[in-house]
């Protein structure tokens, strides 16, 4: 059977929110809910409804639980890792993926995610990580870390959107100089910058969008390369 080496692509995306840390927590901790964060992004070149919900009946915190998750007409079966009030983390990775993916720029596999939260003592605010790792052909690399980032860039602002909609005043994030969305930055940059970042992670952490260079051979034996064998026909 024909096979294909493909690369493994890890993006990180950070920002700040405007609200406390119990507040933003209570958004992110509810793995049925929690993609109500996604909401209004971009797939396949329009603005995409998404819904989730749990399966089984199962409580939104419990370890192990299932999730489904539908990008329009695409839908993900996703299981919870890990939920961490201490920590304020949150992780799950992709046991289903669709069998129709043509409104994404490329194929993920073998997916993970995660959402890490600290408090911002100096403004009552919320600095957000959320990180994705993925696998997908060689060719679509740079879309897909494109797609990504957006989709990260989307949950940070999604986390602010859902508290400014809430009982809580919107004059709260307005007051902090912020307005409704996230103030994006990298760790270069001082939290007051709005700029949206990537943070590349990984073997090609020094190249600038992908973690899997065009002309390296897949037979390369650079032992620090995260690449896996699957077949072509996925």
């Amino acid at each position: 059977m024909e096979v294909t080496t493909w690369p493994t692509v890890a993006i990180t995306t950070s920002g700040l929110v405007p609200f406390a840390i119990e507040h933003c927590w209570a958004v992110a901790r509810d793995f049925g809910q929690i993609c109500k964060l996604f909401d209004g992004m971009e797939v396949g070149g329009r603005r995409s409804v998404v819904r989730s919900g749990m399966l089984d009946g199962a409580p939104g915190t419990c370890i192990g639980a299932l999730r489904y998750v539908d990008f329009g007409t695409i839908r993900l079966i996703q299981q919870l890792d890990c939920v961490d009030n201490e920590a304020h983390k949150i992780s799950w990775h992709a046991v289903a993926h669709p069998l129709n993916r043509s409104e994404f720029p490329g194929s993920f596999v073998n997916d993970s995610y995660g959402i890490s939260m600290k408090p911002v003592s100096m403004n009552n605010a919320t600095y957000v990580e959320l990180r994705g790792k993925f696998m997908t052909e060689p060719e679509n690399v740079t879309a897909m870390i494109a797609f990504l980032d957006n989709m990260q860039e989307t949950a940070v602002g999604g986390i602010t959107r859902c508290l400014v909609q809430s009982t809580l005043q919107p004059s709260m994030a307005q007051g902090l100089g912020m307005g409704p969305g996230p103030n994006t930055f990298s760790q270069q940059q001082q939290p007051g910058m709005s700029h949206p970042v990537s943070h590349q992670m990984g073997p090609a952490a020094h190249m600038p969008q992908a973690h899997w260079q065009a002309d390296q051979s897949p037979s390369n034996s650079n032992p620090s390369s995260e690449t896996s064998t699957l077949p072509t026909q996925w």
